[in-house]
């Protein structure tokens, strides 16, 4: 008897232990864990940071706060003139870690699948290597189901899975032929995992993304694997300005709020990364 008042016990303060974690923090336990006990930001001081989506948001945000700490940067997004202005902004927030030619800004349209590689190559002409993937660029969604247009889904399935993957890959084998100890990185959603309202073909696109980046590694031999990292961001509210255009009456998307949350990537490459 004594047992099973144990057990039940112990079930009690569990919960208790991970609302009021869900409560007062802004990630999970484990994640809270890594940024007080793992690596400092600072290990990634001197690496190379590819971030897409970078001119605006989470992407621009992110670029920022690892610029601080010395990270050299590549910046993509179809905006160019919107990544000067980053551009700048990361050279002045670096306090002197970085200079002008310490940041590439590299124009870059996600839809244009075929000129993945090329970007990729220019990335690795102008630094030599590149530690760090984040793959960023994407847009939400926001209709009912039955009046969303077929044209619509393929858009966003082209943006938010096909070219992030095919991306990924891209810099997967260049890991593997390089034998470099490489990090993709991937912004996804908790939609991805519970369900939101009007938002069938966001959440479709990102539960098969989630699905897609958790069996990359199972496509690799364990002597392969040692050197890769991988990581889905998942919490975390920010509220962002999704200005997304689809040239359609249906399923258009206009301000929405997306879950992501940057220390995820920075953390978790900071504790796996040299």
């Amino acid at each position: 008897m004594f047992l099973f008042s144990l057990v039940g016990l112990c079930v009690i303060v569990y919960y208790i232990i991970h609302f009021l974690v869900f409560y007062y923090l802004d990630s999970d336990l484990e994640l809270y864990l890594l940024s007080k006990l793992g690596k400092p930001i600072d290990t990634l001081r001197g690496k190379v940071v590819w971030i897409t989506g970078a001119s605006s948001g989470i992407g621009r945000d992110l670029a920022i706060v690892l610029a601080k700490h010395g990270v050299r940067l590549c910046l993509s997004s179809r905006k160019q003139s919107d990544l000067f202005k980053v551009k700048q902004e990361c050279v002045e927030a670096s306090r002197g870690y970085l200079h002008a030619n310490d940041v590439l800004v590299l124009p870059m349209d996600m839809l244009e699948i075929d000129n993945h590689k090329k970007c990729f190559d220019k990335v690795i002409d102008y630094f030599k290597t590149l530690d760090i993937l984040v793959n960023n660029a994407g847009r939400s969604q926001r209709a009912e189901w039955n009046t969303i247009q077929l044209k619509v889904d393929r858009e966003l399935f082209e943006l938010d899975v096909f070219a992030v993957v095919n991306l990924s890959r891209i810099a997967l084998n260049f890991f593997l032929k390089k034998n470099i100890q490489g990090h993709i990185a991937v912004t996804s959603s908790v939609t991805g995992l519970v369900g939101f309202p009007n938002s069938a073909t966001y959440t479709a696109a990102k539960h098969a993304l989630h699905v897609s980046k958790d069996r990359w590694p199972a496509r690799l031999n364990l002597e392969r694997q040692k050197n890769l990292f991988g990581a889905k961001t998942n919490a975390g509210f920010i509220q962002i300005c999704l200005q997304v255009v689809f040239e359609t009456t249906m399923g258009r998307t206009g301000i929405t709020v997306i879950i992501a949350i940057l220390d995820f990537i920075m953390i978790q490459a900071s504790c796996q990364l040299p």
